[in-house]
């Protein structure tokens, strides 16, 4: 799961915590928690489902969605930079 999610940002270390609960109803009987500590903000999610494996794979989609997300921002922040150093250069 960490793999999958190395390509989208640095990870520093990561935690996965993973839940059977018998007394839970069965839909949410297993529960997958993933905290990622990264360069900045941490990347934190938590989903249940009736299997252990649709958990995980809930969860690393959230995860997934979180950093694409923070991704995009930061190549945003850097885009608009180049180009606010772009127009200067033309004004001045």
């Amino acid at each position: 799961m960490v793999a999958q999610l190395e390509d989208l940002s640095e990870i520093i270390a990561a935690h996965v915590v993973l839940v059977h609960d018998d007394a839970s109803k069965p839909q949410d009987r297993f529960a997958a928690k993933v905290h990622l500590a990264l360069v900045g903000a941490d990347a934190v999610a938590e989903c249940r489902a009736e299997t252990l494996h649709a958990a995980i794979d809930l969860v690393t989609a959230k995860v997934a969605q979180q950093l694409r997300k923070r991704k995009t921002n930061v190549i945003d922040k850097t885009r608009s930079r180049a180009q606010r150093a772009v127009q200067r250069k033309r004004q001045g």
